[in-house]
């Protein structure tokens, strides 16, 4: 097997669907083109409600 069949093997075994429920964006996006850099990224649900509850919270 070569490199290229090991890295096919390996990204069909990555749950995509379940990393991208995490992110509420990604659920409403439909055909949409993130081009976001660090700055301007998609955070994940868990990410959102810990900044929502500190802002609340502190």
């Amino acid at each position: 097997m070569n490199k290229h069949q090991t890295d096919n093997a390996n990204a069909t075994a990555f749950p995509v669907d379940a990393i991208r429920a995490m992110f509420p964006a990604l659920q409403r996006a439909g055909d949409f083109i993130f081009l976001d850099n660090a700055a301007g990224a998609q955070i994940p649900q868990s990410v959102l409600d810990a900044v929502t509850n500190h802002l609340v919270s502190h």
